[in-house]
Formats: C-alpha cells, structure tokens, sequence
C-alpha cells in the first residue's frame, strides 16, 4: 500500500503540478499587469506632483518680483522725499544762519558806534555844563 502510494504519487502530483503551474503564470501575469499599471500610475502622479511644483514656483517667483518691485517702489518714494526735506531744512539753515550772522554783525559793530556815540553825547552835555554861557 505504502509504495502504490509512493508509486501513485507522480500521477496524482502532475496534474496539480500543472494546475499550480497555470495559476502561478496567471498570479505573474496578473502582478507584471499590476506593476506597470501601478508604475503608470506613480508616473503620472509624479508629472502632475512636478507640474504643480513648477506652477506653485512660477506663481512664487511673480510674487516675489511683484514685492521686490514694490519695495524698490517704496525705497525710492521715501529716498526723495528725504532728499526734498533734506532740502528744505539747508534751505531753512541757511535763511537761519543768514540772519544770525547778520545779526550778530550788526550788533559786534554797532555796539562799538553806539556807545561812542553815548559816550560822545554825553561828553558833549559835560562840556556845555562846564562852559560858562556865552554873552
């Protein structure tokens, strides 16, 4: 019984041989579709993953040339504005300096003329009160 057994198992291993044979073609059949359907799959979400990456950069680069833009902008206002001011205040500083100087010139040498003329004045009343009255 025993070697009818062992003699019987080459028959009776054939056919499910073959019947593993067929499902394991068909199990790779079905994984090699499957593999390039996934592969196709990573493929095209790879283009649109790079696709919107250069979307998102381009968009990214705009903004940054639109803010660089507007702070040049912005830069350049505020330099003539205080370029005008800067002007208006040596235009003021020199209408200021002007007048001091002027002022203070006439006063370091009017003061000399003015007390001479006081002290001339009033040498002049010492004279006329020390002179006796003409007849």
């Amino acid at each position: 019984m025993v070697t009818s057994a062992v003699s019987d198992l080459p028959k009776n291993l054939a056919p499910e041989l073959a019947r593993f044979d067929e499902q394991w073609k068909s199990t790779l059949t079905t994984l090699t579709a499957e593999r390039a359907a996934v592969m196709e799959s990573v493929k095209t979400e790879r283009m649109a993953i790079v696709s919107a990456l250069d979307h998102q950069r381009e968009a990214l680069a705009r903004d940054f040339a639109r803010e660089r833009a507007a702070i040049a902008a912005e830069t350049d206002r505020v330099a003539q504005h205080a370029i005008a001011k800067a002007g208006e205040q040596l235009r003021d500083l020199v209408i200021t300096t002007g007048l001091v100087v002027t002022v203070l010139s006439l006063i370091v040498l009017g003061l000399p003329f003015l007390f001479g003329y006081w002290v001339g004045r009033a040498a002049g009343r010492r004279e006329r009160a020390d002179s006796p009255p003409a007849k």
